[in-house]
């Protein structure tokens, strides 16, 4: 897998040192992949999320894993090879604009290597690593891109597979919101179009009489 993208993308690719106040565009908690009981339940599917190699375990809310929410351990039950997650939204960033990555790890039975970030369409993976961190971690990975670009958001564990990982409970991106909106009609043309209506409303009346 082209790690960090082309050369040329890499080099243009800003990491930037400091966070700016920005809108959430994307969260998950996992809520939604409760399967309830308290126990596990092992996947290779999740509501936000395609993993596309190994699987993870979702650790059910009121379960003995201690997670503040519901988690997903990333070193799944029986998994062939390391965890890889990319998002089923493809997201655009814009140009010179400040967008944050955030994942959360409340807790873990093993403190697995894992790179995350985003997967840019035609280029690879540009992404921060986290290692030898202790429970609880918060990462962070703050970025610009110097043109216009659509991407998957990432994740992928570095360890072999053994059953014992981190449990993710939070991956947050954070960035500029744009909306489109139509023009606002100014408050003079408004009155002109509702004194026209009540007047056709009158001329109606008095056609009717």
């Amino acid at each position: 897998m082209l790690r960090l993208g082309l050369a040329a993308f890499a080099a243009a690719f800003t990491f930037v040192a400091g966070s700016t106040q920005a809108a959430v565009i994307f969260q998950d908690t996992f809520s939604d992949d409760d399967q309830g009981g308290g126990g596990f339940t092992t996947v290779t599917d999740l509501t936000n999320w395609d993993i596309v190699q190994g699987n993870v375990d979702i650790l059910n809310a009121g379960g003995s894993y201690a997670c503040p929410t519901t988690c997903i351990d990333l070193d799944g039950t029986g998994s062939s090879a390391p965890a890889i997650l990319r998002s089923k939204t493809l997201y655009d960033f814009y140009a010179n604009e400040q967008y944050t990555l955030t994942i959360d790890m409340p807790r873990g039975t093993q403190p697995d290597s894992l790179i995350f970030g985003i997967d840019v369409l035609g280029v690879g993976v540009t992404s921060e690593t986290a290692v030898n961190y202790t429970f609880p971690s918060t990462y962070v990975m703050n970025f610009s891109s110097p043109t216009d670009i659509s991407a998957y958001l990432y994740l992928e564990m570095l360890a072999p597979p053994n059953n014992l990982g981190p449990y993710l409970n939070t991956y947050t991106l954070e960035g500029p919101l744009r909306t489109s909106q139509p023009p606002a009609i100014p408050l003079p043309a408004t009155g002109m179009l509702l004194v026209g209506a009540l007047g056709l409303l009158a001329a109606r009346r008095r056609r009717a009489t």
